[in-house]
């Protein structure tokens, strides 16, 4: 509706196959924005404000500052953030399950957590579904495992 009131076609955001899942995602992102913001946020506060005056006391500018000292230094919260969202994205069902049910057009969104759902509470086929959420939960277990692991032993210690 509000498309057309500038003029705009109207764009069938959940029934066109193609850009489905974009809609999907975009709802996503929008709901866990604030999160990863505060995040970064908290990321940029343990940046000590002495780096930064070193560094333009060197007589580095705003942009030198930032790509030399306050990227780099968000590092961790960066990693972070990356791999809480990948575990996130696996794990997406309500937004599915509420904006486009049976996985969308032509199973354009279907996720594997969708397809587990509809496995086992549809199809009845606990034991198929059980074994995808087992295959699930070794892959959600395998990303925390890179986080343990990057996180202690050096990847990002040197940066504290």
């Amino acid at each position: 509706y509000l498309l057309s009131l500038v003029g705009l076609e109207r764009v069938d955001w959940l029934t066109n196959p193609s850009i489905a899942l974009f809609s999907v995602m975009f709802v996503t992102l929008w709901q866990g924005l604030g999160y990863y913001m505060i995040l970064y946020l908290a990321g940029l506060q343990t940046i000590a404000p002495e780096l930064e005056e070193a560094a333009r006391l060197d007589g580095a500018n705003a942009w030198q500052v930032l790509t030399r000292v306050t990227i780099p230094l968000l590092r961790p919260t960066v990693a972070l953030c990356t791999i809480i969202s990948c575990i996130s994205a696996l794990k997406v069902f309500g937004e599915i399950f509420i904006m486009t049910p049976d996985g969308g057009p032509e199973y354009s969104t279907l996720t594997m957590v969708y397809y587990i759902y509809t496995r086992a509470f549809e199809d009845f086929d606990m034991g198929y579904s059980a074994a995808v959420a087992l295959v699930l939960a070794g892959v959600v277990a395998v990303i925390s495992y890179i986080n343990v692991r990057y996180f202690r032993e050096g990847g990002l210690s040197s940066y504290y």
